[in-house]
């Protein structure tokens, strides 16, 4: 028999999911900055007070929001690499249809406005360390078989990549030029940069 506490635990559960899914696509075409913890209630038809009880700011609930957009990335990739054996330029070329299909929708004050939030700040910088090691694992292998050059230094690669984007955000580029365009343009620069000619040959044959 299920008891009161449990049908309240699971509605509470299932409004926390709702209340991210709602205010991450709020987030998104609107940016962070422009949506109020007010906006989010409304849109979910709930009283201020109830959202408040559940996340009690909205830096909690962005926070929320971005770890589940990690997750679900995580999941996804998770899911690709072990369909069939699958080399690292199917790797890549899977990353950016995935990243274009989100960046897609994706406001360029959201991006902008993350900075604003010390505790999803500091999240996401701990993530990049992580990033950081599984990607020289994921460069290393590229060279082994072949597809990436041996003789560029990649870790100077994906800072320096980071820090560009960085520099996109704070100079204005990306809202002048939208998510979509700067990753779309930028992405596949650097990968073909890096790829010997059997990993353009691979690259040209999927995009």
């Amino acid at each position: 028999m299920i008891s009161k506490g449990d049908k309240s635990t699971d509605y509470r559960q299932q409004l926390s999911q709702r209340i991210i899914e709602t205010a991450t696509k709020m987030f998104f075409s609107r940016g962070i900055k422009a949506v109020k913890m007010d906006d989010v209630a409304a849109r979910l038809a709930i009283s201020k007070r109830t959202l408040y009880e559940i996340f009690n700011n909205k830096e909690k609930l962005l926070l929320h929001c971005v770890k589940k957009l990690k997750n679900e990335k995580d999941e996804h990739f998770k899911q690709f690499m072990k369909g069939q054996k699958r080399t690292e330029i199917d790797a890549i070329i899977e990353f950016y249809r995935f990243q274009m299909n989100r960046t897609a929708s994706i406001s360029p004050h959201f991006v902008s406005d993350l900075h604003r939030y010390p505790s999803v700040v500091s999240w996401m910088n701990e993530v990049r360390r992580t990033s950081d090691r599984i990607a020289q694992d994921f460069f290393q292998k590229g060279i082994d078989n072949g597809y990436f050059r041996k003789e560029v230094n990649f870790d100077l690669i994906w800072k320096f990549a980071d820090v560009a984007m960085s520099n996109a955000i704070q100079s204005g580029i990306v809202e002048k030029y939208g998510v979509q365009q700067v990753f779309k343009n930028v992405t596949m620069l650097y990968v073909r940069g890096f790829c010997t000619l059997k990993g353009i040959e691979a690259l040209e044959k999927m995009i």
